[in-house]
């Protein structure tokens, strides 16, 4: 089982793991979330443990549901489901570049120990919404 920095909140699912093990990305809701159901990261560290979780922000998150987040094989996109009301049918698929990622691992020399600055622009806007092409 996986610890409670990536399991609390009202509903935790749809985990992906990077290729190479070292995030988790999934949504759950949770008290600082921006809606029903936001994303969110936590990195594995050295000791094979898992870093703090931090919430993806309000350039991905916001007051809908967001869910079922991957990274294409290429590592260049991440694709995530945005459901603007309580129908689960009504969602669309946005992506953004998944640069994202990086602002928010810690660094060693730098560890990161909150979500500060994870409501900044700088992770990456939404690019596209609807069909991959």
């Amino acid at each position: 089982m996986l610890p409670t920095v990536i399991n609390n909140g009202a509903y935790t699912a749809h985990p992906f793991i990077a290729a190479d093990d070292s995030y988790l990305i999934w949504d759950s809701e949770r008290d600082d979330g921006y809606g029903g159901k936001d994303l969110y990261i936590s990195f594995k560290q050295a000791d094979g443990s898992w870093s703090t979780s931090f919430n993806l922000g309000n350039t991905i998150n916001t007051a809908a549901t967001e869910t079922g987040a991957y990274v294409s094989p290429d590592g260049k996109y991440l694709f995530f489901n945005r459901t603007p009301g309580k129908v689960s049918n009504e969602g669309d698929i946005f992506w953004v570049d998944a640069q994202v990622v990086e602002s928010f691992r810690p660094y060693p020399s730098q560890p990161q120990t909150s979500a500060e600055g994870a409501d900044s622009n700088e992770g990456g806007k939404v690019l596209h919404q609807g069909p991959y092409k």
